[in-house]
């Protein structure tokens, strides 16, 4: 089992990884199923039915959010004053940037004039400078304009990284599992009446309450490996853990056809706490490898670099999408190889821009805000 050491201070190549790989299935999902029309013939259908899993990346990227925000929380906690404005001021820095030039151009675009599903006014930019616009796209039950709308997950991880150092500071330390468990149950339970009780797709799934059940767990994990029994537990039900992973696995097409008969009510009273479920257990039997020479598979250098840009080419991918159909005139969909063709045109633009993000702009500032001791 990985070493509380070895957690706190090293850089985990699985979990960039793993993080390539969220990215990638939200790829995945958008540049294809989502693309595809369905029109094309009865292949397109069972694409659609496949790849409609990429969507549940962004599960994983909660899940590995609260574990890797958390540890920084739990290893720091001694010394709160100064460790909380460190915190702040370099969560700022990582996250700011790319989100910052991403809304300088849309609103840019909307300032020149453009005015379609891809560019408009409907979200109001004082939600996106406070990171509020999940709020407003559940009030509103829409998406609010492609271009910046998966920032809806950005805006709850903010939120997240707002209030939860107060929370893990004022709590104490042995009580933290059992308030993130009520957090996780909670959560789950506001989604289920989300649906229930309001009928609201966009409630059960942008709205903070109903999201953070995925954060809560990773947070538990990182508590986990910090517990002083930890490794004798590991070492005794790790074997137990992984027949119960691979079981749920298993289940992947049952979720799959669940979520194309009804999603948004499987999704709401099963599908979120199943994923929060299996992502959990993905990262926590990683973790229990890594003292055996860990996962190769996880640690290639092309998937972890998919990591390293995943945060920017999340956020920037619908709209080099949106902008290569709308230059070409053509609507947003896969019917003809030209319009495959564009498709790849805008992820490659996408990682490419990722890319020069990272060097020039991210790491720069990263570099910066290290020099901010905890």
């Amino acid at each position: 089992m990985i070493s509380t050491h070895m957690v706190s201070e090293r850089r985990i190549a699985e979990l960039d990884g793993l993080r390539g790989i969220a990215v990638g299935m939200v790829l995945v999902w958008h540049f294809v199923g989502a693309l595809i029309d369905q029109g094309l013939g009865g292949w397109t259908k069972l694409v659609y039915g496949l790849t409609i899993f990429g969507r549940t990346g962004v599960d994983l990227f909660f899940v590995l959010s609260g574990f890797l925000i958390t540890g920084i929380l739990l290893d720091r906690r001694q010394s709160p004053a100064r460790f909380l404005q460190s915190f702040y001021v370099r969560r700022l820095l990582r996250i700011a940037p790319s989100y910052l030039v991403l809304v300088a151009i849309f609103w840019a675009a909307v300032a020149a004039g453009a005015r379609n599903d891809v560019f408009n006014s409907d979200t109001p930019l004082w939600h996106h400078l406070t990171f509020t616009q999940n709020w407003w796209m559940a009030e509103h039950d829409r998406w609010g304009p492609s271009a910046i709308s998966v920032t809806w997950s950005v805006a709850i991880e903010e939120q997240f990284y707002l209030a939860f150092p107060l929370m893990v500071l004022l709590t104490p330390y042995k009580r933290l599992p059992v308030l993130l468990l009520a957090i996780a149950l909670g959560s789950a339970v506001f989604r289920a009446m989300a649906w229930l009780l309001h009928d609201s797709a966009f409630t059960m799934y942008v709205h903070t309450l109903s999201r953070l059940d995925g954060l809560a767990a990773g947070a538990v994990i990182a508590w986990a490996c910090r517990h002083q029994g930890f490794e004798a537990w590991m070492t005794r039900h790790g074997a137990a853990l992984q027949r119960l992973f691979t079981r749920l696995l298993w289940l992947i097409p049952l979720f799959l056809i669940a979520i194309r008969i009804n999603l948004p009510l499987n999704m709401a009273l099963w599908g979120h706490s199943y994923l929060t479920v299996v992502y959990a257990l993905a990262v926590l039997l990683i973790l229990k490898r890594l003292d055996r020479g860990g996962i190769g598979a996880l640690r290639q250098a092309w998937l972890t670099r998919l990591g390293a840009v995943s945060y920017t080419v999340y956020l920037f991918h619908p709209l080099f999408l949106a902008c290569a159909f709308l230059i070409a005139r053509r609507p947003e969909r896969v019917s003809t190889l030209y319009d495959a063709g564009l498709a790849a045109a805008a992820l490659c633009a996408t990682l490419i821009w990722a890319a020069f993000s990272l060097k020039f702009l991210e790491r720069p500032l990263t570099k910066a805000g290290r020099k901010l001791r905890y």
